[in-house]
């Protein structure tokens, strides 16, 4: 009892109360809202991938490309976590550039590495 405890205070830890408020709308994001909202060609209850942590905390999981107002498509995923705090929704997209880049832009480019000096430390 004393480690489920410890669990559930380390969820919230810092987390309560929610700027948002109570009910804000990452705690109420589901399944058949995010499913609702997809812009994918076929999405289904079954485009979800479940794991579970500790016995205690469900994750669901749903990559999918960011179909938005924007012309191009970066790939994102949506999890749903619910764990003995609640309900909450993290969502991630891989970008690689800045959105406004232009392909033709050059990218970063480390220096080399400096030669080695193998005369450092000799003393005759």
């Amino acid at each position: 009892a004393a480690e489920a405890t410890l669990t559930c205070i380390m969820q919230v830890l810092g987390a309560f109360p929610s700027p948002s408020g109570p009910a804000s709308p990452c705690s109420l994001v589901n399944e058949i809202t995010l499913i609702k909202y997809a812009r994918l060609p076929s999405i289904n209850k079954y485009s979800f991938r479940y794991f579970v942590l500790d016995n205690s905390v469900i994750l669901a999981m749903l990559e999918q490309p960011l179909g938005n107002e924007q012309n191009d498509f970066f790939p994102s995923v949506t999890i749903l976590i619910r764990g003995m705090s609640g309900r909450h929704a993290w969502a991630q997209q891989l970008c690689l550039l800045p959105r406004g880049a232009k392909s033709n832009q050059k990218l970063f480019v480390p220096e080399p590495r400096p030669a080695p000096k193998n005369d450092v430390g000799l003393k005759y």
